[in-house]
């Protein structure tokens, strides 16, 4: 991914808490054939070996699944909050007119390579732990033992889990930091007014509170 520095995020505590709070990403990896992409949810555990894994899961007639079996090198992204930025924000706009439209985004690569995990249990504690994740925010949780064992465990019969583990992590988190200072305020109150407090809050930290990036 092109970071330019000051959009550059090395911080693992950022990196890694957007990666779980998504729970969801796009997986890439390069076949005979060309690239192949999928959209999977996924687990994100930072404890799991050196520089931590992600597990997912793939019905089994993707063959995607056959190359992360196979070794194939596997990318992650993982698109967090991102918002249009108009020119009209801009004080610079008045003072020059030398201004354009961009878009404020932050992004997590996260690569690595991965192996299939043959043990039913820990495929089942898989996809119990996407379950709760997801499941948080609800007032009364479903649970992956609230259906019958069987049902479940034939349902895993058509998917492959795998389990990646992490080599390089990039992010990026560009929220303006390029702009002037009155520039930056002024993307941060548009977004706020435009109810989209969660890029605006970034923009604030990343671009006005010092914050790193």
């Amino acid at each position: 991914m092109y970071i330019p520095e000051a959009f550059k995020e090395t911080d693992t505590d950022a990196l890694f808490g957007l990666m779980a709070s998504l729970g969801v990403a796009t997986v890439i990896c390069a076949g005979p054939d060309g690239m192949i992409a999928s959209h999977v949810p996924v687990e994100v555990d930072r404890e799991a070996g050196p520089r931590g894994s992600i597990r997912c899961h793939f019905a089994k007639p993707n063959p995607q699944q056959v190359l992360i079996a196979g070794g194939a090198e596997v990318l992650f992204i993982f698109q967090g909050p991102q918002a249009y930025v108009t020119p009209s924000w801009y004080p610079t706009k008045a003072e020059t007119g030398k201004v354009v439209p961009t878009l404020n985004y932050a992004a997590v690569h996260a690569y690595g390579a991965g192996r299939v995990i043959d043990d039913p249990v820990a495929a089942k504690r898989h996809l119990a732990a996407l379950t709760d994740h997801s499941e948080a925010g609800f007032q009364e949780p479903w649970k992956i033992t609230d259906a019958p064992d069987d049902f479940i465990d034939r349902l895993m019969k058509g998917i492959t889990v795998v389990e990646v583990a992490l080599t390089r992590l990039e992010g990026k988190w560009k929220m303006s930091q390029n702009r002037p200072e009155g520039d930056r305020r002024g993307v941060a109150d548009g977004l706020h007014a435009q109810g989209r407090t969660d890029v605006a809050e970034l923009v604030e930290k990343y671009a006005l509170g010092g914050g790193q990036g």
